[in-house]
């Protein structure tokens, strides 16, 4: 991943001028995650050569949110705010709208309907870059990289997409150019 000012990663949003209900980007050399409209949490990130696994945790019931690099808990905020995801889209390498979109590469986004605890995001940690999710309890979307056009839903939720730009398919997932592709669909 380069990022120079602000490259999304993650949103469910509307992306049309709308920051959403969830997004994650990177924002110079820090990771930011903002749940619900609410607080961001924040961690510095500086290694942009290799694999790194990112996961946010929005825990609604003890109202607060977490973020994790490579396992490890790097923040966490308190946020009593409700999530509503109600009619917002899905959006993979993108947030906002089609400006802030991602000049790296993705290799599964996996999306779940309870909050994972830090034994759950250290075990995916260590399943690397070719993990497979598929048969994790409460999983309603989880797309993985291998299909440079066509996005399929492999969690419970059937939402599958298509991509938009020109991304390229690599060995464990896609490549994003946010600088030459003018990405602006689901899969930025």
């Amino acid at each position: 991943v380069t990022s120079s000012v602000d490259d999304g990663l993650f949103t469910f949003s509307s992306f049309g001028g709308s920051s959403g209900e969830l997004f994650i980007n990177l924002n110079g050399n820090n990771i930011n995650v903002r749940f619900a409209d609410a607080v961001t949490s924040l961690t510095s990130f500086t290694d942009i050569t290799g694999w790194h696994h990112l996961v946010a945790v929005y825990d609604g019931s003890n109202n607060i949110q977490y973020l994790y690099l490579d396992g490890i808990s790097k923040d966490s905020d308190t946020n009593s705010n409700t999530l509503d995801l109600d009619g917002l889209k899905t959006i993979i390498g993108g947030y906002y709208n089609s400006t802030y979109t991602l000049n790296g590469q993705i290799a599964q986004v996996a999306v779940y309907n309870s909050a994972l605890s830090a034994s759950e995001v250290l075990t995916q940690y260590n399943l690397k870059i070719d993990g497979d999710y598929s048969s994790d309890d409460n999983l309603v979307g989880y797309w993985k990289m291998d299909n440079a056009s066509t996005l399929t839903d492999l969690g419970s939720g059937g939402n599958n997409g298509t991509s938009a730009g020109d991304p390229t398919l690599i060995s464990n997932g896609v490549t994003v150019d946010s600088t030459d592709n003018n990405n602006t669909g689901t899969l930025l």
